[in-house]
């Protein structure tokens, strides 16, 4: 029987997204491990877009699936993503109003550094992405987006990282949503 290791969930099981939504973690685990998601970050993400860094996880057990520097990557613990998730389970939960949101998601702490959390409500922040600014002179901006499958994890580069809308951040916003794209159109 075909698709017999496939757990079927709430999907009807038509796409792709269903089916690997669907896998169990073995098998997502050997699916994420065969991507080569260097050479898909090399298309979607060039030197111009703004992104200095950037680290991907699963999002069932918020561990590192892949990322551009070791060091960034491992500087996010499970916890702090699985904290992540949550605003974004919130957002998008009906019964939580828009006062609730913003009063349970003001900051974050992430390796021992405070950010405070924009979006992802309002009209310049999609609900698929939220913008973690550092709460110092200089601190570091991240970009926050989910999929059905990952949680990717975007830090701006010099230039890009403002605390005010400019052109340098709103190119990271198009290459978080395309890079995004690119990895759901994977089924991821």
């Amino acid at each position: 029987m075909a698709g017999g290791g496939v757990v079927r969930g709430p999907h009807t099981g038509s796409g792709t997204e269903a089916a690997l939504a669907d896998l169990d973690s073995n098998q997502r685990a050997s699916l994420l491990s065969s991507l080569d998601f260097a050479q898909l970050a090399q298309l979607q993400l060039p030197p111009a877009s703004g992104i200095e860094d950037y680290a991907i996880f699963d999002r069932d057990d918020c561990r590192a699936v892949h990322g551009s520097l070791p060091t960034f990557t491992k500087s996010f613990p499970s916890e702090s993503i699985r904290s992540i998730l949550d605003i974004f389970i919130q957002a998008s939960a009906p019964s939580v109003s828009e006062e609730e949101l913003k009063a349970s998601t003001r900051s974050i702490e992430i390796d021992g550094k405070e950010y405070t959390i924009s979006g992802p409500r309002g009209g310049q922040y999609p609900q698929e992405i939220i913008t973690l600014h550092e709460k110092k002179d200089d601190g570091e901006v991240l970009f926050v987006a989910p999929t059905a499958t990952l949680v990717l994890v975007f830090k701006a580069a010099p230039g890009a990282d403002v605390q005010y809308m400019s052109n340098e951040k709103q190119g990271v916003w198009t290459a978080v949503r395309s890079f995004a794209f690119a990895l759901t159109e994977k089924g991821l």
